[in-house]
């Protein structure tokens, strides 16, 4: 019989990829009902995306049976279901060449609409989300956490049954989430069903009524989010409970890389004579909202753009890179924000993305073979928990193992300076604190590291000293001991500042 409160139920879905070698999903199943706000918790490579793209229609799952209001999908006719399923996923992108208003109407097809009555319905969904949508911006040049605003508006706007968002905040800040969650009760108070896939555990159990739980494909419990604690949801997902990176003092050294009196305007960002110095065997943070600063500084760091003044210098003076070519070459790791855009080759192998720094180690005459590549892609795998064949497409590999395949590559061939970028988004908490134990062994081995970084709580877990950028500048610092949750979020947000540690 059909369900009249409205549901989807998947059950007992199984799903295989690379000719059955990797095996996603493993009999995994979730019921979701209209009205309520679900979670779906489990560290990187779980199956959770597989499992959403399946009940939103975009994998076919070899087995296994997913019901509408009772009903089999597959008896829906197919623009029924994909009306009633909206699906933001992990990495949204906008049109490249179209404006934000031009996506947002396109999405719409407001044929019989006016486009005053159109642009009347993105103004008041935009208004519950409190965002203001770069309206008249083309796609390529909006930053991330408004393109996935854009997708949850362009979603809305098609009032769907149910609302499934992969990874939502990752590109937010605190107040955008909030944001975000509170539009999401409202939704669901009105009826509409919401599915919130994350890694953030806090996050998801704060927010959502019941959540289900994935291990290795398999749904492995289903319960009201209330009912289990913090600890018993990360012990049933990893078997380990929320435990902080051990951090010892720092013992720095030499100067590594100088920053001096650097500006840049663009369209996007920009930053004002900024200054410091990192020196080796320490982790310096920048942190604040990426476009108050970071996203500019990083694109300056990949060479991507050049400063308009000021200059970066490395140990002994040497001018640091100005082209992408010569960054490894200069023997620098870098791990940069965007990891499908510039941090891996989508469309090629695994072990064409992992074995790319180490070509000139393993070849011969200048001819690297597969068996080598290979081997040494098994061994980069299984080192950081990696679920992928090495002849599996990249493009294959969830959020979390993506950035895990990134993280390895840079910080296997690291050794002086190291510039990462967001490293621990995406990635859940057990490949968290693996990442930071790694980051802090580079550190402790005379690495100088670099961490741009909008997330506090990472800055907080592993970083010596940090510097806020707020309005394109340096506007706190702070040394460990005085690092204060309170104070460095007021300070991203431009309500207070303090000169110490910089």
């Amino acid at each position: 019989m059909p369900d009249s409160g409205g549901s989807i139920r998947a059950r007992n879905i199984h799903k295989y990829f690379n000719h059955g070698e990797v095996k996603a999903l493993d009999g995994a199943g979730i019921n979701l009902r209209r009205g309520e706000i679900h979670g779906l918790l489990g560290e990187n490579g779980s199956g959770k995306t597989t499992l959403v793209r399946c009940i939103a229609g975009m994998t076919r799952p070899d087995s296994g049976e997913i019901l509408m209001d009772g009903i089999p999908a597959a008896r829906h006719n197919r623009s029924k279901v994909s009306g009633k399923i909206a699906y933001i996923p992990q990495h949204p992108r906008l049109v490249p060449s179209l404006t934000v208003q031009e996506f947002l109407h396109l999405g719409m097809n407001p044929a019989g609409q006016g486009r005053d009555e159109a642009a009347g319905k993105i103004r008041r969904i935009s208004e519950r989300l409190r965002i203001d949508l770069p309206l008249a911006t083309r796609g390529n040049r909006v930053p991330a956490n408004l393109v996935t605003a854009t997708m949850i508006v362009e979603a809305l706007l098609k009032a769907p049954d149910f609302l499934i968002l992969d990874e939502p905040s990752t590109s937010f800040t605190p107040l955008e989430t909030e944001n975000l969650f509170s539009l999401l009760q409202e939704l669901a108070a009105e009826g509409m069903g919401i599915l919130i896939v994350s890694h953030k555990i806090r996050e998801v159990r704060q927010l959502a009524h019941r959540l289900t739980l994935l291990r290795k494909g398999k749904s492995i419990a289903e319960t009201e989010a209330r009912d289990l604690s913090l600890e018993e949801i990360s012990r049933i997902l990893m078997g380990t409970g929320d435990r902080a990176a051990e951090l010892t003092p720092s013992s720095p050294g030499g100067i590594c890389l100088e920053v001096r009196n650097l500006s840049k305007r663009s369209r996007e960002s920009f930053i004002r004579n900024i200054s410091f110095s990192l020196r080796r065997g320490e982790i310096l943070a920048l942190s604040g909202i990426r476009e108050n600063g970071l996203d500019c500084l990083e694109r300056i760091l990949n060479a991507s753009v050049q400063p308009d003044s000021g200059e970066i210098l490395m140990a002994g003076g040497t001018p640091y890179p100005r082209e992408p070519e010569r960054i490894k070459m200069a023997g620098i790791a870098m791990v940069p924000s965007d990891r499908l855009e510039s941090g891996a080759a989508l469309g090629l192998p695994v072990m064409e993305n992992a074995a790319v720094l180490v070509r000139k180690e393993l070849s011969r005459y200048g001819i690297l073979g597969e068996k080598k590549k290979e081997s040494y892609t098994r061994e980069l795998l299984s080192e950081y928990g990696i679920s992928a064949h090495p002849r599996s497409l990249t493009s294959a590999l969830s959020g979390g193992m993506l950035q895990r395949l990134i993280l390895g590559r840079e910080i296997l061939s690291a050794s002086g300076l190291v510039i990462l970028c967001e490293p621990a988004w995406g990635l859940d908490v057990k490949g968290r604190l693996e990442v930071y134990q790694r980051i802090l062994s580079l550190r402790d081995r005379g690495a100088g590291i670099l961490l741009l970084a909008s997330d506090i709580d990472e800055v907080l877990e592993i970083a010596d000293r940090l510097l806020v950028l707020y309005n394109g500048e340096i506007t706190a610092g702070f040394q460990r001991d005085q690092f204060d949750h309170g104070r460095i979020g007021e300070a991203m947000l431009g309500i207070c500042g303090t000169g110490d540690g910089k």
